[in-house]
């Protein structure tokens, strides 16, 4: 069995194991564990291991696989062409932010990764749904108006207590 480092994995505990020519096993290694985390064809599990780190949530303690975004800006060159502008269609209804009134602290303890809390609290209803794909599965339990959330007596935010009580 053949087991290395990922040289370009943002989380420098993953490592590769070679399960045949072609798939690899990528896994969470460190002194205390090893978590098979992933397994795929060589270039996707590589470029999976690159996008992701595992993490421990600073508030929940929960561990999280977190998806890592790179921000790339296009850049737009003018061009001025002489032509006749049409009409510009109504502008659509601009939509509320579902989370804009929550603080930083009640997000994470609902298990929102920090790198993640402008985009939690920019979604909309119309946004909501593709953010979700991206956050960790903890986190999408607590979205949604059919989802009863409450206090537990130490503080979290959780599905499973009722009234302050555990359920």
């Amino acid at each position: 069995m053949s087991l290395h480092r990922l040289d370009r994995a943002r989380d420098w505990n993953f490592w590769s194991v070679r399960g045949s020519s072609d798939i690899r096993l990528i896994v969470h290694k460190s002194d205390a564990s090893f978590l098979l985390c992933c397994v795929d064809h060589h270039d996707r599990a590589y470029d999976w291991a690159e996008q992701r780190k595992l993490e421990t949530h600073p508030r929940t303690g929960a561990a999280q696989r977190v998806e890592i975004r790179e921000t790339v800006q296009e850049v737009f060159v003018a061009v001025y062409v002489q032509a006749e502008l049409p009409l510009a269609p109504p502008p659509a209804p601009v939509l509320k932010p579902l989370f804009a009134g929550r603080s930083d602290e009640e997000l994470m303890a609902y298990g929102v990764p920090a790198e993640w809390l402008t985009d939690v609290r920019q979604a909309t209803e119309d946004t909501l749904l593709a953010l979700s794909d991206h956050l960790p599965a903890e986190v999408c339990g607590t979205f949604g108006p059919t989802v009863p959330l409450s206090r537990c007596p130490d503080g979290r935010a959780s599905l499973h207590c009722t009234k302050g009580k555990a359920a």
